[in-house]
């Protein structure tokens, strides 16, 4: 038996495969058409420019973002939508970093804790939301729609400080709500300081990445009591570090003349 494809075989597989690659941008951009219908059904969508004043609490002070995944800058949120109404390859991160240098070691603030479901189709999505609006699952404060897939912001309500020693229960947190929304398209995993398409700038396929208010905002406490994350007492007042007693002046000793024996008396006085 001869399993080699006739030559006829062949241009009817390479026409098929054709037409599929054609059509997968229009596909895509239906089915993202069709999870903005259903999003706006259900929520209230967010403008642009108070995505970004929600997400960073009103803080004007200037924060990074991302181009083509190599190059890092700062700015203004208030100048943000306008710098990424026209880019696809643009992306913030959900923190805030000392010195706006963009780094692990310079982490200073998050602000959400966010999930990066790929692959969601509408009918997906409209499951998803099923289980979110049944409390079966946790409420995200945010959802956006990113292109083919979508991005769930568990946004605090009040920025949280990072100090080293919070870190890990933060990214238990975060491994914890990725555990509960898998299986829905999917997960992508990344650390607390991955950046993501905003809202207001350009998918892949040239659509407006668009965002809708789904929740409220979550304490802490609240956000490590669903995911059953120990805090061990790292996320409470700061502790109290006291001033380093000022030490006693030295008294200073008197100065060794030397003898000179050949010198006069009054040349040390």
């Amino acid at each position: 038996m001869c399993f080699k494809l006739s030559s006829a075989q062949k241009q009817t597989n390479c026409n098929t495969k054709t037409f599929l690659i054609e059509n997968i941008p229009q596909r895509l951009r239906a089915e993202f058409a069709d999870k903005n219908a259903i999003l706006r059904r259900a929520y209230r969508e967010i403008p642009a420019f108070d995505f970004y004043t929600y997400l960073y609490h009103g803080d004007q002070a200037p924060k990074v973002y991302a181009l083509d995944g190599r190059t890092y800058k700062t700015a203004q949120p208030d100048d943000l939508p306008m710098i990424a109404a026209f880019r696809s390859d643009l992306y913030i991160p959900p923190c805030d970093f000392f010195g706006g240098v963009y780094r692990q070691a310079m982490l200073a603030k998050i602000f959400a804790l966010v999930l990066d479901i790929d692959d969601m189709d509408p009918d997906t999505l409209g499951r998803l939301l099923d289980r979110i609006n049944s409390r079966e699952l946790p409420q995200p404060s945010l959802i956006v729609n990113s292109g083919s897939g979508v991005h769930l912001y568990f946004a605090f309500s009040a920025p949280v400080d990072t100090l080293k020693r919070r870190l890990p229960a933060l990214r238990g947190m975060l491994a914890k709500l990725a555990d509960v929304f898998t299986g829905y398209g999917r997960m992508d995993r990344h650390p607390l300081t991955q950046s993501f398409r905003p809202v207001g700038s350009q998918t892949k396929l040239g659509d407006v990445t668009t965002g809708f208010m789904t929740g409220d905002r979550w304490t802490v406490d609240q956000l490590a009591a669903i995911c059953n994350v120990d805090l061990g007492g790292n996320f409470g007042p700061l502790d109290i570090i006291k001033d380093p007693p000022t030490p006693k002046p030295k008294k200073k000793k008197a100065a060794n003349v030397l003898f000179m024996p050949n010198a006069k008396r009054k040349f040390f006085r």
